[in-house]
């Protein structure tokens, strides 16, 4: 895992899923986030989490997806 100031930053760059072009198509965005998800850190964990909520304002389906697989054996600090 890498440092968690890197991680912070690869969490907030997905900011950019307000962009356009990944309001667009968020797939990009969410392949980072499933890296980052099980962060150890937990301000990491929740810059995952919203940018998923961004992401949900224009593809509800794709946060409600995206929440259902990942609960899939998650841990105590995913749910």
């Amino acid at each position: 895992m890498a440092e968690p100031l890197v991680n912070q930053y690869g969490a907030d760059v997905p900011k950019a899923s307000r962009l356009p072009s990944f309001q667009k198509n968020p797939a990009p965005v969410l392949a980072l986030l499933e890296l980052l998800k099980d962060d150890p850190a937990l301000y990491v964990r929740r810059s995952v989490a919203n940018n998923l909520n961004d992401i949900g304002k224009d593809h509800s389906a794709v946060l409600a997806q995206t929440a259902k697989q990942w609960l899939k054996g998650a841990s105590e600090e995913r749910r």
